[in-house]
């Protein structure tokens, strides 16, 4: 395979050419030991977060958080400014380039969509996007038990720190939102060719095997296809169940519509599917609740909210001052709320609900020993 040149002037960002091979770079232990630099010169690199740092500098770099974001644009002020870096949080002057997706979505999903769709890679490799975490069951119906932390990165600043009691450990992300927004892209760009390398335990998200555009090859092949031109042998699995699971609606998408609308970000994707009542309802409700167990206790107790065939959590109503929790008033709450809904599109359609949300306990703690658990990944 003829390999790929790049013109860089001193001080200028590199020139990247469209339609080259894509290679997304995950931060799962499954690339620990890959030679990731090499495939540099054979496609454009995109990676995530302190990959610049910890490794070399990509072609495109990628954060979808903002405290991670703030530091590289403070500590790395030059970075941006002669590569090229895409955060939702962009600052002007920095050189930094906004996320281009709909809504907003984690590092790794984003690095795929800026890959099909602004450098529009005819084939995607997703290295070290391991989705799951260790002992993760990949039950299709609990995204939500992913195990045990798997990242290169864990421990370092804005990652979550390794627990001081080494009987604990830190429980990983759940890999439902990362399915769902793979699932959105891959249904998106179906002349693309999307290839998980090297699988982390054999396994993929089960929603994603069944598509036609989707394979899973070894890393061995990709580096004789790379190097030989040998053909990229797809080790995947399909069972009739995989392909319909691919192509039907997931449930998880209007889940995710609901936590979003509660939490005050918009729906551009999918439509809202609370009405602005039910919504204020809800938030007014938990706030009575959250009350009652104070600033510091509610914020690490999110209540549980029951509706249509969904249970959402809801994201706790406080904010911190001068380093102390605090609750905001019902005054406060609806002052916010009206800023919010004031220029929110208001669907036609809602989902109609047999009876009114109710909020209950959240559930009981699990027995398995998890500390210091991370916040979960964007949506």
């Amino acid at each position: 395979m003829r390999k790929l040149k790049i013109k860089k002037s001193p001080g200028q960002k590199p020139k990247l050419p469209k339609g080259q091979y894509g290679f997304v770079i995950g931060n799962g232990t499954s690339r620990k030991d890959m030679d990731i630099k090499m495939l540099s010169e054979y496609g454009i690199i995109f990676a995530c977060n302190w990959f610049f740092k910890k490794e070399f500098r990509p072609h495109v770099l990628i954060a979808s958080d903002e405290p991670i974001t703030k530091t590289i644009l403070k500590v790395h002020e030059t970075y941006s400014r002669r590569n090229w870096f895409y955060t939702w949080f962009p600052k002007p002057g920095t050189g930094a380039k906004k996320i281009p997706t709909p809504e907003k979505f984690a590092a790794g999903p984003s690095a795929t969509f800026i890959a099909a769709h602004t450098y529009e890679s005819p084939k995607i490799f997703l290295i070290g996007m391991d989705f799951f975490g260790f002992e993760s069951p990949k039950d299709i119906n609990q995204p939500e038990n992913n195990g045990v932390m798997n990242n290169l990165y864990e421990g370092e600043k804005h990652y979550a720190k390794p627990p001081e009691d080494k009987e604990k450990v830190n429980g990983a992300p759940t890999f439902r939102n990362w399915q769902r927004r793979y699932q959105w892209i891959i249904k998106n760009f179906p002349q693309i060719e999307f290839y998980h390398v090297n699988p982390f335990e054999g396994k993929s998200p089960p929603r994603l095997v069944g598509f036609d555009n989707f394979h899973q090859i070894t890393y061995e092949n990709l580096l004789e296809h790379l190097e030989n031109d040998a053909d990229l042998l797809d080790i995947k699995e399909v069972t009739p169940d995989d392909k319909a699971n691919a192509y039907a609606p997931n449930p998880d998408d209007e889940r995710s519509v609901i936590e979003r609308q509660l939490a005050g970000q918009e729906n551009i994707i999918y439509e809202d599917v609370l009405t602005p009542q039910q919504v204020w309802d809800i938030r007014k409700g938990a706030l009575a609740e959250q009350m009652k167990m104070g600033p510091v206790e509610s914020k690490d107790a999110m209540l549980q909210l029951e509706i249509g065939q969904h249970i959402v959590m809801i994201p706790w109503l406080g904010y911190i001052e001068n380093g102390h929790a605090k609750l905001p008033t019902e005054k406060m709450m609806r002052i916010a709320f009206k800023e919010e809904y004031k220029d929110r599109p208001i669907p036609q359609r809602f989902l109609q609900q047999q009876t009114p949300p109710t909020l209950v306990p959240p559930p009981p703690p699990k027995k398995k020993k998890l500390g210091g658990l991370p916040p979960p990944p964007s949506v």
